[in-house]
């Protein structure tokens, strides 16, 4: 195998591992005249820089030797990440790439072609598996005294068992892709196994947290499969069981030459060939039914995977990122204060009803998503406004009901009273109509036409830095408020219905005039 080869072909990878990423810097390259494949390749190596930096700090922040029974957990974490960070690129990079069968033809051996899409799909979970072997080492260290030799089997154990998970992820996924369905319908299993990927591996370490907030020192702690091979890696038992995850390594191994490397080239055919479609035949003597042709139409326009992605994730990201905070205060008396604590409920629900809710909310693009058909439709001597409502109701419901659902798992967990429940959820969904209707107001003033992939609709020519800086100047503004109301119903009880009226007031008078605009907006279209 010739070195060169391999890494011009994996820069050439890069261009698949997110191709709507790539579409946005091919543009941006183009404008400043520098090389796309070199800019992606920088992009790349900051972004495992500061993954790498993130989980060793944040994940390090935890002194094992004092909390050891938190270190399982923790492992799986980082596994079940590395999985997530895999999905696509193994997709998009493996079966959705439109080099490889042009490559075959040139003086390129297979198994060069092979190696460095192995390697690009390695290299997009590098910065998780440094941070791994580096908590590992620095766990190890804090179970017991230094020792070269410890080190270096810990670090056999981390590359060994990382590299063994890896493994058998390609060869489920690498099984998957060979199914007809999964031919026919790779982008919406894509989508789906991210989406599902993503709620095992969060949930799975939100539950443990939830569920387990015994903290077990070294000492005292009995140990586990993973935590005794990291505290003592010069036991018996240890070196046991890190050569039996290598024994497994080996084996894994094998299975990947025999069932993927050999057999993928005759399976790439298989997925690349294009399955038929049946066109179905209009009957003349048929009534058309325009509002179902308009629902077809919507809801093709939603179908992108990363917006699916985007809809279905995104109300769990606000949990996720407060879960400490969700989890300390579930059962805490204050939420069972009835009345008194009525402008809490309303505040907590106007800052959940808003944040849920991201950038790519269908609502925020649901015309420019599709502009030309909208644009098309105009001309046509149609009911332009019966259009614009099927496409507002279905665009509301869609990204409303996910978001409904959480908030609603999230006010149970806490264990809130009655009061505080229904309150919250009315406000709730007032919040997310007069939101998402905004959204759809602002969309159909302004569409945003000049995109080339979702992710520049999305961002609407923005960066993402510009859009972050926003969500959390809105968070800090609105945690302030959410402050001076907890103080206001705990010095001022009997006065709550002085502010819940305040808020009330404000927020009907802004939802009357968001509808006020939206109606205003669709008879204009009529």
């Amino acid at each position: 195998m010739r070195f060169s080869i391999i890494k011009n072909l994996f820069l050439m990878n890069l261009l698949y591992v997110n191709p709507a990423k790539t579409n946005l810097q091919r543009i941006k390259s183009q404008k400043q005249g520098k090389n796309l494949q070199k800019k992606l390749f920088i992009n790349f190596l900051l972004g495992q820089f500061f993954l790498l930096i993130f989980l060793t700090f944040f994940l390090g922040m935890n002194n094992l030797s004092a909390a050891a029974n938190k270190y399982m957990s923790i492992s799986i974490f980082i596994l079940g990440f590395a999985s997530i960070t895999i999905i696509q690129p193994f997709f998009s990079v493996f079966y959705e790439d439109k080099e490889t069968s042009s490559l075959i033809s040139l003086p390129i051996s297979e198994k060069e072609i092979f190696v460095s899409k192995l390697l690009t799909l390695i290299s997009n979970s590098i910065g998780l598996f440094l941070s791994y072997i580096l908590i590992n080492i620095f766990s190890s260290i804090q179970f017991s005294h230094f020792n070269i030799v410890a080190v270096l089997l810990i670090l056999v154990y981390s590359v060994a068992l990382f590299s063994l998970w890896i493994s058998l992820i390609i060869l489920i996924f690498s099984s998957l892709s060979k199914i007809k369905l999964f031919i026919k319908y790779k982008k919406t299993f894509n989508t789906g196994i991210q989406t599902i990927s993503f709620l095992l591996v969060f949930g799975f370490y939100g539950a443990m947290n939830a569920l387990d907030n015994s903290i077990v020192s070294a000492k005292d702690y009995k140990g586990d499969f993973l935590f005794n091979i990291v505290a003592n890696p010069l036991a018996t038992n240890s070196l046991i069981k890190i050569l039996a995850i290598v024994l497994l390594l080996v084996i894994a191994m094998i299975l990947l030459n025999k069932f993927v490397i050999k057999t993928y080239f005759e399976d790439i055919i298989k997925v690349k060939a294009s399955p038929k479609k049946e066109i179905k035949k209009l009957d003349k003597n048929e009534k058309i039914n325009l509002i179902k042709i308009y629902k077809g139409m919507t809801l093709k326009s939603f179908s992108n995977g990363s917006l699916i992605t985007q809809v279905l994730l995104t109300p769990l990201f606000i949990p996720m990122l407060f879960l400490g905070f969700i989890i300390a205060l579930i059962g805490n008396p204050y939420f069972k204060e009835g009345l008194a604590v009525m402008p809490t409920a309303i505040m907590i629900s106007i800052i959940f009803g808003i944040a849920m809710y991201g950038h790519g909310s269908l609502s925020f693009l649901s015309i420019s998503v599709d502009y030309k058909n909208y644009e098309f439709l105009k001309t046509l001597p149609i009911n332009i406004r019966q259009y614009l409502l099927v496409k507002y109701r279905l665009s509301i419901i869609l990204q409303i009901l996910p978001a409904l659902l959480v908030y609603s798992i999230i006010l149970l967990i806490l264990g809130v009273d009655l009061i505080f429940f229904v309150t919250s959820l009315i406000t709730f969904l007032i919040v997310s109509l007069s939101y998402g209707t905004y959204g759809f107001n602002n969309d159909l003033e302004k569409p945003f036409t000049g995109w080339g992939n979702i992710t520049q609709l999305m961002l609407r020519g923005k960066t993402g830095l510009k859009q972050w800086l926003i969500f959390f100047g809105f968070l800090l503004v609105f945690a302030l408020i959410l402050t001076i109301t907890v103080f206001y119903t705990i010095y001022l009880p009997k006065l709550w219905w002085l502010l819940t009226l305040i808020y009330i007031i404000i927020l009907l008078a802004l939802a009357f005039e968001i509808f006020n605009k939206f109606f205003k907006l669709i008879n204009i279209e009529k």
